[in-house]
């Protein structure tokens, strides 16, 4: 997803979550569009280059690239927005996560 679709996207789920958390769901906007920064450091760590122009074109590239060729990509964010929920529930509702496979 580019850029001005993910705020486009983000921009109308505040919208909805607006009506119900009133201005609290701004925090949901900002959150959802920061989140991605993991793919801006990994471009930066890796072409050693903080150029924003230049991620953007080498992530196009890769995409297409994992159209044609098997890719296994991790992005620290997102593994965090996996895991910090399971330890949070392992902690809070026994019941819940019963097997506890996440050493917290």
């Amino acid at each position: 997803m580019v850029l001005k679709e993910h705020i486009n996207y983000s921009f109308i789920a505040f919208l909805i979550l607006a009506w119900f958390l009133k201005m609290k769901a701004i925090y949901f906007f900002f959150a959802s569009v920061l989140i991605d920064m993991d793919h801006y450091f990994d471009y930066a760590l890796r072409n050693h280059d903080l150029s924003l122009h230049r991620m953007f074109k080498y992530h196009e590239e890769l995409f297409e690239y994992t159209k044609t060729n098997p890719y296994l990509g991790i992005s620290v964010f997102h593994t965090v927005e996996f895991i910090a929920p399971c330890c949070l529930g392992a902690r809070g509702d026994r019941l819940l996560f019963k097997v506890r496979f996440i050493k917290c």
